[in-house]
């Protein structure tokens, strides 16, 4: 709509009854996707998973310390959400398309205005026809349009404002929230529900987010616009257009990094149940090997204090990880 300038420059663009359906269906297809689940792993991996289970074996071990591991992690995420943040804040001010024409195209594909040109460049086309379009312009003029009474600019404000902008952010501080209780908790054997709640909520936000179905749009209209360039109408994409690029993909990375830290935590509290469940397993058992002992030199010896009955236990009877769980054992 920057191209309307009457007298010279008429140029009436309105969102019809096909943006609003657009809209309805992407919006819809979007969340319904939300139902969609990962399909149950086939019956060889599902071996494979009891088999590492039962032998504790690990397919892939680590060979980074933890602590090294958590804070690489931790300054990749920072850096990760400094650069998203950065480059948000360009992408959202700087134009992200640009629109112009070259008359030396427009004489070449029209040699007829070409006799005429004296009378064309009088009317400044090349000024009327240049415009550039950014995010937080269209955010501006989307919402001014809205309170005017357009509802379709109404649907592209709150689309733009919380879906491509909004949404993003508040799923990058997320992510980062999730880092920080991750990297924090290592210690703990529990995987908390609000560490989980905050990544249902994190995945919502990033599958209903449309930072990159927007930068898709840009790139789909600016291709499209490519057989207009002979006649001299030439669309570009801006440097807006990059730098949002360059943001989204901050915004993945540090999904995915945050998503392998989850990962780490919950198989490091998997194993450590594992293991105290081993050791609960191991001292019942020394338990009862203890109550026999006790048992069979009461019967043969007479009566024992409790503590006697640890004299009858030889060290190298008991388990290792008995051993490391801290009972004092007498020989």
């Amino acid at each position: 709509r920057n191209l309307n300038k009457p007298p010279s420059l008429l140029s009436e663009m309105q969102l019809g009854l096909g943006f609003t359906c657009f809209s309805a269906f992407s919006v819809g297809s979007t969340i319904a996707s939300l139902g969609i689940r990962t399909p149950s792993l086939p019956e060889e991996a599902q071996d494979a998973s009891a088999h590492v289970e039962k032998t504790g074996a690990v397919p892939m071990p680590s060979v980074m310390p933890a602590s090294r591991w958590g804070r690489m992690a931790e300054v990749a995420v920072v850096d990760l959400a400094v650069g998203f943040a950065v480059l948000l804040c360009i992408g959202v001010t700087l134009p992200c398309m640009e629109l112009h024409l070259d008359m030396n195209l427009l004489y070449v594909a029209q040699p007829a205005l070409k006799e005429l040109s004296f009378i064309i460049d009088s009317l400044g086309l090349p000024d009327l026809m240049h415009t550039q379009v950014s995010v937080l312009d269209t955010i501006q003029h989307t919402c001014a349009w809205a309170l005017e009474g357009d509802v379709n600019a109404g649907i592209a404000f709150l689309m733009y404002t919380v879906l491509v902008v909004l949404f993003p952010i508040l799923d990058m501080l997320l992510l980062l929230v999730l880092a920080a209780i991750s990297l924090h908790s290592a210690k703990s054997s529990q995987v908390s529900k609000s560490q989980q709640t905050l990544r249902a909520i994190s995945h919502v936000l990033r599958k209903v987010g449309m930072l990159d179905v927007s930068l898709m749009g840009v790139f789909v209209v600016v291709l499209s616009m490519t057989t207009s360039r002979k006649d001299g109408v030439i669309l570009s994409m801006s440097g807006g257009a990059l730098a949002l690029l360059g943001a989204e993909v901050c915004h993945y990375l540090t999904a995915f990094l945050v998503g392998v830290l989850l990962r780490r935590h919950a198989s490091s509290s998997t194993q450590h149940d594992k293991a105290a469940s081993d050791d609960r397993k191991v001292l019942e058992s020394v338990s009862t090997d203890l109550e026999s002992s006790h048992s069979g030199s009461s019967s043969s010896d007479g009566a024992s204090s409790g503590d006697d009955s640890w004299e009858d236990v030889e060290v190298g009877s008991l388990p290792v990880n008995v051993l490391q769980s801290g009972f004092e054992v007498r020989a």
